[in-house]
């Protein structure tokens, strides 16, 4: 199957530049930037793409990436001169730098309305899942904004994701939404590698942590706990719970814990022809894709890109998207359960 390849435009310094040896754009639901690369051949100063300088990145006019350069590599010999242009998109201000807040304390705010606060760089964060209030919620010293909002979304089965535009999504699989078609083998995969593990499940999860209000167990020693039937051998595992603990979110984190893992332990990556899927849509990271690959991988189900590398070179496999996916349970969906999985997929 071909595609006709994607025309990259880049535009940085009042300027639009399309001739590229190399492009490469990726992006994950557990990362809150996305990254690119750029290489080319270049005439003396014909790139003015000085670390900071704004960039956008569209493909046929889709914006994929609103972010800033971050490294200016030259390199070459005496009569050939390439360059290497990298960086991320608006978000990493929010990744990388520290929370900043006149108290430094919260109650009784919610993880997105905590990002809010912090985001004193304009990125912009929003909830695309209900998110609960914490009652007490502190900063540490010294930790980004992105770490602290990471530590609220443990108990929520919640991650930070990164988009297009530059801005945050908090967001998980149960919002997810199908892409168009399907990957199918002997049509459209490409290359593709699975795996099938057990390695990170186990059979019981218990999250202990404490409290600061009430009294008694319960209340100053909260825990919960989750069982994963799937697992015959017993393999325990305990985790502390970070910040103020009680019953609920503690089974609440035990929950997604079990499911995280299960999800984890079916993941397959796919090779497709083009940045788009069938209906014309640029693949997306927390999308769901079917992959009917009975032979091939043993999997027949609906799968959750977790992660998009976009690619074009100036060779003969053009435009390329290569897709990480994992059971949608990974990221609190539903199971893939397609009838026609292997049993060995769990």
């Amino acid at each position: 199957m071909t595609r006709n390849p994607e025309k990259v435009s880049v535009l940085a310094g009042g300027s639009e530049y399309t001739e590229w040896e190399r492009v490469a754009v990726s992006y994950a639901i557990k990362s809150a930037t996305r990254t690119f690369q750029l290489n080319g051949t270049e005439r003396p100063g014909q790139f003015r793409f000085p670390p900071g300088t704004p960039i956008q990145i569209l493909a046929n006019g889709t914006l994929v990436l609103d972010g800033y350069v971050n490294k200016y590599s030259p390199s070459g010999e005496a009569d050939d001169h390439v360059v290497t242009i990298s960086g991320r998109s608006r978000s990493q201000d929010f990744v990388d730098c520290a929370a900043v807040h006149d108290t430094g304390f919260f109650e009784n705010k919610s993880p997105d309305q905590i990002a809010q606060e912090l985001d004193l760089f304009g990125v912009g964060v929003t909830a695309e899942v209900p998110l609960e209030k914490i009652p007490y919620f502190q900063i540490y010293q010294g930790e980004s904004a992105w770490k602290a909002i990471d530590r609220s979304l443990r108990t929520q089965a919640a991650t930070q994701m990164g988009k297009a535009d530059g801005s945050i999504a908090i967001t998980n699989a149960s919002v997810a939404q199908m892409h168009g078609g399907a990957l199918v083998e002997g049509w459209n995969i490409l290359r593709f590698q699975g795996d099938i593990t057990d390695d990170r499940r186990f059979s019981e999860y218990t999250v202990k942590g404490q409290g600061r209000l009430g009294h008694g167990d319960e209340a100053l020693r909260p825990f919960g706990l989750a069982i994963d039937a799937i697992v015959g051998r017993y393999r325990p595992k305990i985790l502390i719970n970070e910040g103020d603990t009680d019953k609920k979110r503690a089974t609440s984190r035990a929950s997604h814990e079990k499911n995280r893992a299960a999800g984890l332990s079916v993941s397959a990556q796919i090779m497709t022809q083009g940045w788009r899927d069938e209906g014309g849509k640029v693949w997306e990271t927390n999308h769901l894709i079917f992959v009917h690959s009975p032979i091939l991988l043993k999997l027949v189900q609906p799968m959750l890109i977790e992660s998009v590398t976009l690619t074009q070179d100036a060779g003969q496999q053009g435009s390329l998207a290569d897709l990480s996916l994992v059971d949608p349970r990974a990221y609190e969906g539903s199971g893939g359960g397609g009838g026609g999985s292997d049993a060995a997929w769990g």
